[in-house]
């Protein structure tokens, strides 16, 4: 039986997307990151040409107790595209995203 993914885990994913590539807000990113992701540095904006940043966001799932959303971020102007493991963690109440527990999963393999 899979795990029921929180609803919560996928909206922090879509605010965050919506400010780092829909209306780029720096203060309001780093607002949805885990106080780990603030303090390791693991976070920077992505600098895109406007309008040229797409993205999907795939199906979440649960491994080992983490929740990850996959999503696949194109660059219009160069081509390039990847998918990312964003994993969303709860802290103080609230659905943050961990940036090194996405570097983490990036390391370990392909989703």
């Amino acid at each position: 039986m899979a795990a029921e993914i929180p609803s919560g885990a996928v909206e922090v994913v879509r605010a965050f997307l919506t400010c780092t590539v829909d209306a780029p807000d720096e203060a309001k990113a780093r607002g949805l990151l885990s106080k780990a992701s603030l303090t390791g540095g693991d976070f920077r904006m992505p600098e895109f040409a406007p309008g040229q940043a797409h993205y999907v966001i795939g199906e979440a799932l649960v491994e080992g107790g983490q929740v990850y959303v996959p999503v696949t971020l194109k660059d219009g102007a160069t081509g390039t595209e990847m998918t990312m493991p964003l994993a969303p963690v709860q802290e103080e109440g609230a659905w943050k995203l961990d940036m090194g527990k996405m570097v983490d999963r990036l390391m370990g393999g392909v989703m």
